[in-house]
């Protein structure tokens, strides 16, 4: 039996309708979801494979496999990746992008962070449009060495700084980072009143991050604001002078200050790395986020990575855990 032509109609109108309705349903969620992961060296480098070191050897299948995995549990709007292996960038992008388009995550917005370090970068993976992108890689500081010499740095993996709308109306502003790694730094040999030469390198970056921060709050005292990463130290230093995270988030009492998210695991481990060659777990993979943020921060839903049901084991993947916050925003108008 022929349909009517109205009956079509009616159907198409309907169809669009439902459309529409998905449409807005995912321009206008409830919640939004950010996560952090240091995925350790997605591409060619050099790396431990079969109890020896090989040159130029692209990370294997089933660590790859085993990011893909962990991304799909972590199901963010929004995800800021470290270490992506600069040589043949493009192509790694495009295979990380691939690979989970391939297990059903479309993330089509990108956006890859450089530094000086020329090796590594950050990539912005997101499911949302971006407002506004840039990255923030032209920021200096100077360091003086062992004799006294003194020496320009830029930030190593540069600042990736992307802006999304979750909800009509509203702005989050993120910031992606990965300071400089705990290994010793060439130009310093020896410690400066205690404070070795990376350590002063990182609380260098700090203190440039924390500009960004400010300069979008000047503009925008009642912006969200999300700075999440890698930050390759921890919350222990509580001395002075203060470490990196004290710098980043600000000084107690500040009206500025960020709030450093405390989200674990399912057992209430809050580690996030493995360093293999001393045995030693430690926090440095962080989301700091604006006073807005943190009293719609949604703790129960947030984890850092440790194995799931349907996932596998974290160090199937990387060396680092991945992060995820969840924010209720609904009603929400900034």
């Amino acid at each position: 039996m022929k349909k009517h032509p109205t009956q079509r109609i009616t159907a198409l109108a309907l169809l669009i309708a439902f459309l529409s309705l998905l449409t807005f349903l995912k321009a206008n969620p409830e919640q939004f979801t950010v996560a952090t992961f240091n995925v350790q060296n997605w591409g060619r480098t050099g790396r431990f494979l079969d109890g020896e070191f090989q040159q130029n050897v692209m990370k294997p299948q089933s660590e790859r496999d085993a990011v893909i995995s962990i991304i799909r549990e972590l199901n963010a709007d929004v995800i800021i990746v470290q270490e992506i292996i600069l040589e043949e960038a493009e192509i790694n992008v495009r295979d990380i992008i691939s690979a989970l388009k391939r297990s059903g995550m479309d993330y089509p917005h990108n956006l890859l962070s450089t530094g000086s370090d020329g090796r590594i970068g950050i990539l912005v993976l997101s499911r949302l449009p971006f407002l506004e992108k840039n990255v923030l890689n032209e920021d200096e500081y100077r360091l003086r060495d062992d004799t006294g010499k003194l020496h320009v740095f830029r930030v190593q993996r540069g600042f990736a700084y992307v802006a999304v709308a979750p909800q009509k109306g509203m702005r989050i502003d993120i910031l992606g980072a990965h300071f400089k790694s705990r290994l010793p730094h060439s130009v310093f040999k020896n410690d400066e009143q205690g404070i070795s030469g990376e350590l002063q390198m990182r609380r260098q970056e700090a203190l440039l991050l924390r500009s960004h921060v400010l300069k979008i709050l000047h503009e925008r005292p009642d912006a969200h604001i999300i700075v999440a990463g890698d930050l390759n130290d921890t919350t222990r230093h509580r001395n002075n002078p203060p470490g990196p995270i004290e710098i980043l988030a600000g000084q107690f009492g500040e009206p500025n200050r960020l709030t450093i998210l405390d989200i674990t695991d399912n057992v209430g481990d809050y580690w996030t790395h493995y360093f293999h060659a001393q045995r030693s777990y430690d926090r440095i993979d962080m989301i700091l986020v604006t006073q807005n943020l943190a009293s719609s921060f949604i703790s129960e839903k947030s984890f850092v990575y440790r194995k799931s049901p349907n996932g596998p084991d974290w160090r199937d993947a990387s060396d680092h855990r991945a992060v995820r916050a969840v924010f209720r925003i609904e009603g929400s108008t900034n």
